[in-house]
């Protein structure tokens, strides 16, 4: 398991989840309904960009708890802030009760593993129970839990587990001003659900083909770096980025003009790309 450094965002009163629900990708209201429940969802711009990314555990429709990348605790704040105007609800960072949050590997489930006074608690993927796959979740301890590091590099063989199962991390493949629709994230933004910020951007890149780059996995015939891809046809214009390796395999960003280009793929240090395939599926994207 990987240790990982996160800022806690208490989100509490009368409209919390109203409020939410307006203002993030995934469904807090579908969340409230199964309480004690948890998800993922996304905190958009207007123009469709990524703010925060948030693990959420829910006890009812007027209390949430948000998991937040370290570092992001106010900014995520204060953007959801400037949208409150005489709506109940109470915005609050807290140091616990949790401190520590794990993240290991596992099936997606719609449940919490435990109610919010046991021990700890495994806050999985999303509320998703049609869709079963290999996720990154997140195990929160509480601050009893002494003896672990909140922060640990990520090691070799979480990474190559990472580009075998094709999952971007925080950081790392994304952040802040990243276009969730690159990715695959298509189970953290509910499709079925009201409007919310940045939706509109959203829909029209899923229905009228305004995505120009996807996440994906490539495999090469030598060892690979966290640099630029290359077209032999266009030498000095990167058209994608690796941004994790594991050995002669890979993830990154690629424009889609050279997925139909595989065999003039390559990187400067002198290593040539043989396959590659999208991991954000036409199923979702339809556009693709």
């Amino acid at each position: 398991m990987r240790y990982l450094y996160r800022d806690w965002l208490e989100v509490t009163g009368a409209d919390a989840l109203r409020f939410l629900q307006g203002m993030w990708t995934c469904d807090f209201k579908r969340a409230a309904q199964a309480a004690p429940a948890g998800g993922r969802g996304f905190l958009l711009t207007g123009k469709g960009k990524l703010v925060s990314q948030a693990t959420f555990l829910t006890e009812g429709p007027e209390k949430f708890l948000l998991s937040l990348p370290g570092g992001l605790g106010e900014k995520t704040r204060d953007a959801l802030d400037h949208y409150l105007i005489a709506d109940d609800v109470e915005l609050k960072l807290v140091d616990g009760p949790f401190a520590h949050v794990g993240e290991t590997f596992g099936a997606r489930s719609n449940r919490v593993s435990g109610p919010p006074t046991g021990k700890d608690i495994v806050v999985r993927a999303n509320i998703a129970p049609d869709r079963v796959e290999l996720a990154p979740f997140e195990v929160w301890l509480r601050n009893e839990e002494v003896g672990m590091p909140k922060v640990k590099a990520p090691s070799g063989e979480l990474a190559a587990r990472r580009v075998r199962d094709g999952i971007p991390e925080w950081g790392v493949d994304y952040s802040a001003d990243s276009f969730p629709l690159e990715f695959p994230f298509s189970d953290r933004i509910s499709f079925f659900k009201g409007c919310y910020i940045g939706q509109e951007t959203v829909a029209r890149a899923t229905f009228r083909g305004h995505v120009t780059r996807a996440f994906c996995r490539v495999q090469a015939t030598g060892p690979l770096s966290t640099d630029f891809v290359y077209l032999d046809s266009e030498p000095d214009r990167p058209v994608g980025k690796l941004t994790t390796v594991s050995e002669s395999a890979g993830l990154g960003l690629l424009r889609l003009h050279a997925f139909e280009k595989v065999s003039e793929l390559h990187q400067k240090n002198g290593t040539r790309i043989v396959a590659v395939e999208s991991l954000i599926g036409e199923d979702t994207y339809k556009s693709l």
